[in-house]
């Protein structure tokens, strides 16, 4: 008599997890970027992201600064673009417009901030290797969008 053997089949069950971006947008460490092509004054810019579920840039560490202005260039040279910084509510308190919290370091470019009263917005700029400068907010600029990256869950098994 030959013995038998028992094949156990277990099926364990296994989370899965997709993360996504909108469509042009740059996956980096959970939030989406979009850098864009076009010009904007700050306010319509920041209208634009909102409408995605997103906000005007906040760098928060030099990395993100770093990144930003590597994407910067990569996007045909330097250029400027809005990030969501401003000292609307109060002059020369620069904050980050989402929660009106007091901007981390010092990355302003040379001789800034300059604008007093009339450049309270801030764009990091290309042409100064990723430096802050304070500008009127009715010009017109490029502008870099940031969201939450979606990440949904699915159970498999």
């Amino acid at each position: 008599m030959r013995p038998r053997t028992l094949w156990i089949l277990a099926v364990v069950p296994v989370l899965v997890f997709s993360s996504e971006c909108p469509g042009g947008w740059i996956p980096v460490q959970g939030t989406c970027y979009y850098f864009s092509r076009t010009t904007e004054t700050w306010s319509d810019a920041s209208t634009f992201c909102q409408s995605f579920g997103a906000k005007l840039a906040e760098p928060q560490t030099s990395a993100d600064i770093a990144f930003l202005s590597g994407e910067i260039q990569a996007f045909g040279g330097p250029s400027d673009y809005w990030v969501g910084i401003t000292d609307l509510m109060v002059e020369n308190q620069f904050v980050y417009d989402s929660s009106i919290t007091p901007i981390h370091g010092h990355n302003w470019g040379p001789n800034e901030p300059n604008g007093h009263r009339g450049e309270n917005c801030v764009i990091i700029s290309g042409y100064f290797h990723g430096k802050y400068a304070d500008v009127d907010c009715h010009s017109t600029r490029k502008f870099i969008c940031e969201r939450v990256e979606k990440v949904d869950g699915l159970l498999v098994g």
